[in-house]
């Protein structure tokens, strides 16, 4: 079995993000792991995943790590897999936090992308479409 995560954040450290495809049942797993959450098999393929999804459910906070504010959000790619990062919107007002209530249940959809982050070096984050 290969070194499935170490190879996942090589592949995001090159802004590429890819989850991995079942060649027994056709279940896409992001992140990747090493054995089919569907039907066990270890037979799989790298595929590059669209980077669209909709968005579940958001949240405001602040991110005690980085000392800022930010949203999460809980977002359900295209492909199937449901995810959670930070939602990149420079429109919020964290002086409302209130009105993160307006993104949930609102059919908003997203688009994946890499990003840089001190701490771990790259990260998934989202964007409103």
């Amino acid at each position: 079995m290969e070194a499935v995560i170490h190879d996942f954040y090589a592949h995001l450290k090159e802004r590429r993000i890819l989850g991995h495809r079942c060649e027994n049942c056709g279940t896409v797993s992001f992140p990747p792991r090493g054995l089919c959450k569907s039907c066990g098999s270890d037979k799989a393929i790298w595929v590059e995943m669209s980077r669209r999804g909709k968005m579940l459910f958001a949240s405001a906070g602040n991110n005690l790590l980085l000392g800022k504010k930010h949203i999460m959000a809980t977002v359900q790619l295209e492909e199937g897999p449901i995810i959670s990062g930070v939602l990149l919107d420079d429109s919020f007002d964290f002086e409302r936090p209130e009105t993160i209530w307006d993104y949930n249940c609102s059919d908003i959809t997203v688009k994946a992308e890499v990003c840089d982050n001190p701490i771990e070096g790259v990260m998934i984050a989202f964007k409103i479409t």
